[in-house]
């Protein structure tokens, strides 16, 4: 079949021992036809990809990835939190062990988190970070940079918009021009002058298309006055 000329072209090998099949509008006859051929047994929930859980059901990708790695951490803090360790050591195993996994998720994942859903995260972080005690800093400096004269706390929602907005930055200029942090309007085509996010009509006419990038679009919404001029959209790349 043509995994196997193409193990013989490129020398990767398809693991089918570890591969699961998940199929969209197939009839089952066929499903179960590809599955005898290629030796691929047939998920019918989820497949796992890289530490993601995939679902059929594209409405439980939050529950089943964000969820669940979120209370594996409150599980560690919990342990951690009986510790008698300085708010230092706290904020230190919060950024080297904790943090990634969340991050990660925020990367590879993007889909929509409700800010409420963030800040209840933060208030775990900060309740493990001072020992369920009343901190006695401003907010402005619990998050602020260790450089800046902050503590350096991670602040979960910061982390899920930067993320967020990196995906925009991707699919607007580029991995190149995402990398940089910031946008030059010269390196974007645009038609028609203003275009995309601030045309009520079009937002409305990609409606779905949009499902599994809501996360970014939430973040944009969110943020498009302050950093992003009227002529560059993420709605103007979606094709019709």
């Amino acid at each position: 079949n043509i995994l196997s000329e193409f193990e013989m072209v490129s020398g990767l090998r398809v693991n089918f021992a570890k591969s699961a099949m998940m199929c969209f509008n197939v009839k089952p006859q066929d499903q179960l036809e590809a599955s005898k051929i290629l030796g691929i047994p047939i998920a019918s929930k989820l497949v796992k990809y890289l530490g993601v859980k995939i679902t059929k059901n594209m409405q439980k990708l939050f529950e089943q990835n964000y969820k669940e790695i979120w209370k594996g951490i409150r599980v560690k803090m919990k342990l951690w939190g009986k510790r008698k360790e300085s708010i230092s050591t706290r904020i230190a195993l919060l950024k080297m062990f904790l943090i990634p996994k969340l991050t990660y998720f925020f990367y590879v994942l993007p889909w929509h988190v409700p800010e409420y859903i963030l800040k209840k995260w933060q208030g775990d972080i900060d309740r493990f970070v001072f020992a369920s005690k009343k901190p006695r800093t401003a907010n402005k400096y619990r998050y602020q940079r260790i450089q800046d004269g902050g503590w350096g706390i991670p602040n979960v929602v910061w982390y899920y918009e930067a993320y967020q907005l990196r995906h925009l930055m991707i699919w607007l200029v580029g991995e190149k021009g995402a990398d940089l942090g910031w946008i030059e309007r010269e390196n974007l085509e645009v038609v028609g002058g203003k275009v995309g996010l601030f045309d009520r009509k079009k937002k409305k006419k990609v409606g779905n298309k949009l499902s599994t990038f809501t996360g970014p679009i939430w973040v944009w919404e969110k943020w498009k006055k302050e950093f992003f001029s009227e002529s560059i959209s993420p709605y103007k790349n979606v094709v019709l």
